[in-house]
């Protein structure tokens, strides 16, 4: 099975570019946000060739609770876009 899923491959996915915009971060002493729009870009890598580049636009939030003093990661949430995406 694990070699069904999981098959040995000469394969990776080096990332070349990550911008992030339109960030908004805010919140209170319990909860905080941190909002925006990401573009990664990366390609595939195999056996020492690169091949078919994409770009990955999403909206994204990230939301943070402060329990006892300490921020946690309460949710994450994305939302993947059209390439051509802008807000």
């Amino acid at each position: 099975m694990e070699a069904f899923w999981f098959p040995k491959a000469d394969i990776s996915y080096p990332i070349i570019g990550y911008k992030i915009a339109h960030e908004d971060i805010g919140g209170s002493n319990k909860i905080a946000y941190y909002q925006g729009v990401s573009k990664l870009t990366w390609y595939t890598l195999e056996n020492g060739i690169a091949k078919d580049t994409t770009l990955s636009v999403s909206e994204f939030t990230n939301i943070l609770r402060n329990e006892d003093g300490e921020w946690k990661i309460y949710r994450i949430m994305f939302n993947l876009k059209d390439p051509n995406y802008s807000r």
